[in-house]
């Protein structure tokens, strides 16, 4: 039970971390436009591969367009093919290095409707810690005084089998065995009430002395 409540706990771990990559919106709250100053807003800001970068915009007004360092400069673009238009644009940056969008409408990336960013390798996820079963959690109390006491009845009447070894016969062996637990399944009764196994050891000292000589020596 232990073991199961261990890989439950990373399961749910794992499920419950939560995603890594932020989305950007692009402007903030006045989006993509004329007028905007996109290098001061993207200052202080970091950016990780998996990020994504959402351009808000009146359609038909604006697009974006993905272009090179000396296309940014020059604010051209050699292929306006890839023109982002729906107004609702989300870029997932798939690979580190630095990134370079403008507007391609007019003259709106002279006039300050461009962006450059330096996208880094994604975040590695912060290890999760596992919580550890404490006393009264059901991997701490699996194991109740009854239980342990009849393993003990168990392992003391195999003890004796093995200590018979050669020198009885498989019907010996299995008399005497059959002896012990029977002997100590019968005062189990007794241990009931019993909270751990020293109170087994406690309130029953006459029952384990005698389970411990019919191991040791009886035949």
């Amino acid at each position: 039970m232990a073991s199961k409540a261990f890989l439950i706990a990373i399961l749910v771990a794992m499920v419950a971390t939560p995603s890594l990559a932020t989305d950007h919106m692009v402007g903030d709250d006045a989006g993509w436009k004329v007028g905007i100053n996109y290098t001061a807003w993207a200052q202080g800001k970091t950016f990780h591969v998996g990020d994504t970068l959402t351009f808000m915009y009146q359609e038909g007004l604006h697009n974006v367009l993905k272009v090179t360092g000396p296309e940014f400069q020059q604010c051209v673009a050699s292929n306006t093919s890839d023109a982002l238009t729906s107004g609702n644009d989300v870029v997932t940056l798939a690979k580190p290095g630095k990134k370079w969008y403008i507007c391609g409408f007019g003259d709106h990336c002279s006039k300050g409707m461009k962006l450059v960013i330096n996208v880094l390798e994604a975040e590695a996820p912060a290890p999760t810690p596992i919580p550890i079963p404490t006393p009264g959690s059901s991997s701490a109390t699996d194991l109740s005084p009854f239980k342990s006491f009849v393993w003990m009845i168990a392992a003391l009447a195999l003890f004796k089998m093995i200590l018979l070894g050669a020198s009885a016969t498989l019907h010996g062996k299995l008399k005497i065995a059959t002896r012990i637990l029977l002997y100590g399944l019968s005062s189990v009764g007794q241990i009931t009430k019993a909270t751990s196994p020293l109170q087994i050891l406690g309130h029953n000292k006459n029952t384990v002395a005698f389970l411990l000589s019919a191991a040791l020596f009886d035949s």
